[in-house]
């Protein structure tokens, strides 16, 4: 449900370019501010069993509060990223990548 949400929203090509933000990644990639709709902002997606249980893990005892759901979408020609941080402060982010896609190597998958 997802990846064809996903599919339909690049269809719309004037909302996917005012979505799109190109300014904050590297190794061409992009961001996608999705909008706050079905799927994107179903219950089981953003407060879910499996995210609390990962989020708990992470922090035992505390609270989460989810930020913000947006798609990182890595063109083919992408470069392969290194392994990198993408905060300063250890412990105070996490991130949640889940692919749409299948991930091959053309899309420069980050380790």
């Amino acid at each position: 449900e997802l990846a064809a949400a996903w599919k339909d929203l690049q269809l719309n090509t004037k909302e996917l370019e005012q979505r799109t933000d190109t300014s904050r990644l590297r190794a061409g990639r992009n961001e996608v501010w999705i909008p706050f709709k079905a799927p994107f902002n179903s219950t089981d997606l953003i407060a879910g069993e499996p995210l609390r249980r990962l989020l708990s893990a992470y922090w035992p005892g505390d609270s989460a509060v989810l930020d913000h759901i947006s798609i990182i979408n890595a063109v083919p020609g992408s470069k392969a990223q290194p392994l990198h941080s993408d905060v300063l402060a250890p412990r105070s982010h996490l991130e949640f990548h889940t692919p749409l896609v299948d991930i091959t190597p053309d899309l420069g998958p980050t380790r």
